[in-house]
């Protein structure tokens, strides 16, 4: 439902407002209009919103990140990921924690062995972990209550699982890789979800490494070490079009803005092409050539993050849209690092040598808070919809942070009829929207 408000009147947003639209700024009133009642009447459109004005001034209302809180349920923690329900899947030391919202423990997975190389929760309240060097490994399905394992697959030969992609309809996409010496092929295969069953299989010329990727129209992508991308039809396995990235494609592949794909190759080229046709968007260089620490990160506004090869590693944002670099900070040694970026705009950086999750502006670069964890962070996961931070760290910690009041709802919120001039409002759980900007209603006031 959208609504649109008659007044905002709380001093934090009124200058929110006057920072980013000039024209609302103290002025001598205008002498009134003449013409026709309906040119009188009628609303100018507003002048853009100067974001980047804003930005500043909207950090100050939010308050900052506390901590919720904090449990240690296992000796350390790999991975997090988070399913519908909230419920956490911290990994790490051989097993599985499943985690409440609130913290309180639901239980572990511990039936598998090996190193973990895909985690990811899936239709039915299914988990997938997969894993290699194990005995048993492969594929495990395991229920995501009470841990029961539903269906294990194994990889069979010199071979292993790499990442795994679960999709809406309960089809599982894994990649398969040679162990080094073997002359097995790189593949990816697409798994019933409930038996773990072989629906298809396709072979590329190179390793696949990251998990694929859910693209439009029902298609499925990966990047592989033979500097191709893929896109595959779900349900078949046929090849849509392939992309030819000039090196090998060295980490995992992500949505980006307007539907494109962006990738990054070992030799340090971040990459865009349209996910529907194949044809490239934009190449740029990132830095030196070499593994980046982890897969990019896209913010709503299209912004993309990345962690560059570099010696000591460069963290660095650029527009998804035309491969322009924004902004880079080399403060820190971002080597070992993790990205997360919110629906909100904010790019969550876990340092695992400084102990501490900063927290960027994603637009401009800006610090707006450090998180002090206390331990080295080894995985981060956000949850949009609760406004929840998650930390895994290598003491077998996982950490929660909200902000105060963010998931409470709003109260006296006033609505006017439509066509008063006044930017539009939607009503959402936690926030409201003025034009592209989105402001806590609680600590607005509203």
């Amino acid at each position: 439902m959208e609504i649109r408000p008659s007044e905002i009147r709380t001093p934090q947003s009124v200058r929110i407002e006057q920072a980013a639209r000039p024209d609302l700024q103290d002025s001598p009133p205008e002498a009134p209009a003449q013409g026709c009642l309906n040119d009188r009447l009628a609303p100018s459109p507003p002048p853009p919103m100067d974001l980047a004005r804003a930005s500043a001034l909207i950090s100050e209302t939010t308050g900052k990140m506390e901590e919720l809180w904090r449990e240690k349920p296992s000796k350390w923690i790999d991975n997090i990921t988070i399913n519908d329900e909230g419920t956490l899947f911290a990994e790490g030391a051989g097993e599985t924690c499943l985690i409440s919202a609130d913290g309180s423990a639901k239980g572990k997975i511990s039936g598998y062995s090996g190193c973990v190389n895909g985690l990811a929760p899936g239709p039915g309240n299914t988990l997938f972990v997969a894993t290699n060097q194990g005995d048993p490994d492969g594929i495990f399905a395991f229920d995501g209550t009470t841990g029961r394992e539903k269906w294990h697959r194994d990889a069979k030969g010199d071979t292993f699982f790499g990442g795994v992609t679960p999709s809406p309809d309960g089809t599982l996409f894994a990649s398969i890789t040679p162990y080094q010496g073997s002359s097995a092929e790189d593949r990816l295969v697409a798994l019933d979800g409930g038996s773990g069953e072989t629906a298809w299989q396709f072979r590329a010329g190179g390793r696949i490494q990251g998990k694929p990727l859910l693209g439009p129209e029902n298609t499925v992508i990966l990047g592989s070490h033979d500097h191709k991308l893929y896109s595959l039809d779900r349900k078949t396995g046929k090849k849509r079009w392939d992309f030819d990235s000039g090196g090998p494609i060295a980490c995992g592949i992500i949505h980006g803005p307007d539907g494109t794909i962006i990738g990054i190759t070992r030799e340090g080229s971040l990459f865009a092409v349209d996910g529907v046709s194949g044809a490239g968007k934009w190449a740029v260089p990132t830095g030196e050539k070499g593994y980046t620490s982890g897969a990019p990160a896209c913010s709503a506004d299209g912004t993309v993050f990345v962690i560059t090869p570099d010696t000591e590693g460069v963290l660095k944002a650029f527009d998804g849209r035309t491969g322009a670099l924004r902004w880079e900070d080399r403060r820190e040694k971002w080597v070992k690092a993790s990205l997360v970026a919110d629906g909100e705009g904010t790019l969550y950086v876990g340092c695992k040598d400084s102990e501490k999750v900063i927290l960027y502006d994603g637009a401009t670069g800006r610090v707006k808070e450090e998180i002090k964890v206390g331990e080295q962070v080894d995985a981060l996961a956000y949850d949009d919809e609760r406004k929840v931070l998650y930390c895994g760290t290598s003491d077998g910690s996982v950490i929660a942070f909200s902000r105060p009041g963010a998931g409470e709802p709003a109260e006296n919120v006033t609505a006017e009829a439509p066509g008063n001039g006044r930017p539009e409002l939607q009503d959402e759980e936690d926030f409201i929207v003025i034009d592209s900007l989105r402001l806590p209603k609680k600590k607005q006031g509203l």
